[in-house]
């Protein structure tokens, strides 16, 4: 890489993945194919990242008419930009299968157009387990880390199990006979009645909530609640799992992306992705700066028509590389809106299907250069001029002063006053 070359961005994601150690995370193109997972995810499906980057979602799914409705329905509702939360059968390497609860939103360029989708992934398979057979899975949900509370009619707390004891830091004895309300900070007693007829009407209500800890600290938890028949008495039961990493992991991804878009939208070099047909997906403003197209005239076109054709096959010769995981600099000459050309410096990388570049003005650089060399190559003229002029002028001098020296010596074997042999003697020390 040069000096001065620019420098692609960090992974965007490298903080978000350090955050997650329970919940699965995934990206997906708007291709629907996975374009990045955490270790977590990998684990849980059992493949490899060079397996399952690629993939579609529905090809890690059983091929059952409910799975393509269920993807029918998300493809319906993702691109309204609102996040949807579903329950999803998938299958792991080993063909059993999985069940995930899945939170899938769209996420957004930095002109608020959709450019791919975010899924973040809790494994509730031993949630189902426990839904079929109650007593059988009491003891595995307890190990997931899954609270459960049931609530009389008026609310109040009737019973709960260890995992609720130690998510919320209540002995159970304390727990039993609270009200939901002293467990989240922002519920009024009253609100339970108008909650339960709602979770009668729908039969289950999944939301996330803060709860309140015995030691007055806040967790982060996903809650679902449902009315169930136990005992002969309709009891409502409450389901928390602790998802404090999981909005870290949130977090984290929103704040990579907002120092992204912020790189994006003030970096000086031009900045765009393209797909395989070179087609532009996004531009930076710096295209307005750098060119004089303003980022909305550039997206949509080729990159090829901004390229002075002398410069067409050694860039799409580098960009043949990137499909081999390559970092490729290569400058390329560039037409401004007005007509003048300038010259980029761009380091290209990516896949073969999304390709990105950053691209830095390096006219003016390069114009310095070309003054060095034609400075330094006068300046070495000059020099060779000027030992030419003083080995000629040496031998001008040197061939008659050798004469005069000769016959000064001639002179001084020959009869002289003392004057004439002092002056001769002085020309020939000289």
């Amino acid at each position: 890489m040069n000096p001065g070359s620019p420098t692609p961005p960090l992974p965007a994601l490298a903080d978000a993945r350090a955050t997650s150690r329970k919940y699965g995370a995934m990206l997906l193109g708007l291709d629907r194919r996975i374009t990045w997972c955490n270790g977590h995810l990998l684990e849980t499906f059992g493949y490899g990242a060079a397996e399952m980057y690629g993939l579609q979602p529905r090809q890690l799914m059983p091929d059952t008419e409910e799975s393509r409705r269920l993807l029918e329905q998300l493809n319906r509702e993702l691109p309204g930009g609102h996040s949807v939360l579903r329950d999803m059968r998938f299958l792991h390497r080993s063909g059993r299968h999985l069940w995930m609860d899945v939170e899938t939103r769209p996420t957004l360029d930095p002109a608020g157009s959709v450019d791919g989708f975010l899924a973040i992934a809790t494994d509730v398979t031993e949630r189902k387990r426990f839904e079929h057979g109650w007593r059988f899975a009491e003891q595995e949900m307890v190990a997931a880390g899954l609270a459960r509370l049931h609530c009389a009619a008026d609310g109040r707390v009737v019973e709960v199990n260890t995992a609720a004891t130690r998510l919320l830091g209540y002995p159970e004895h304390v727990l039993v006979g609270m009200h939901p309300a002293q467990l989240h900070p922002t519920l009024e007693p009253h609100f339970w009645t108008a909650f339960r007829a709602d979770v009668e009407h729908r039969g289950r209500v999944r939301f996330e909530a803060p709860a309140l800890r015995a030691d007055g600290g806040r967790v982060d938890v996903e809650v679902e609640v449902s009315v169930l028949e136990f005992d002969g008495a309709r009891r409502v039961s409450v389901f928390m799992r602790d998802v404090s990493e999981r909005v870290a992991l949130q977090r984290a991804i929103a704040r990579q992306r907002e120092q992204v878009d912020g790189v994006f939208e003030h970096a000086q070099d031009l900045i765009a992705t393209c797909d395989a047909a070179g087609v532009i997906r996004n531009a930076n403003p710096a295209w307005s700066n750098v060119l004089g197209y303003p980022p909305d005239a550039v997206v949509g076109r080729r990159i090829s028509e901004f390229m002075h054709a002398d410069t067409l096959a050694s860039t799409w010769q580098a960009a043949s590389r990137v499909g081999r995981g390559e970092v490729v600099p290569v400058e390329t000459r560039m037409l401004r809106a007005d007509g003048s050309e300038v010259l980029i410096e761009w380091l290209v990388f990516g896949r073969r299907d999304q390709v990105r570049g950053i691209g830095r003005n390096v006219t003016e650089r390069r114009r310095h250069e070309r003054e060095l060399e034609h400075a330094r190559e006068r300046a070495e003229a000059a020099a060779a001029a000027k030992s030419m002029f003083l080995a000629k002028m040496s031998h001008e001098i040197r061939t008659p002063m050798n004469g005069v020296l000769g016959m000064a010596s001639l002179l001084l074997d020959t009869p002289l006053d003392a004057g004439q042999r002092d002056m001769l003697r002085v020309i020939h020390a000289s």
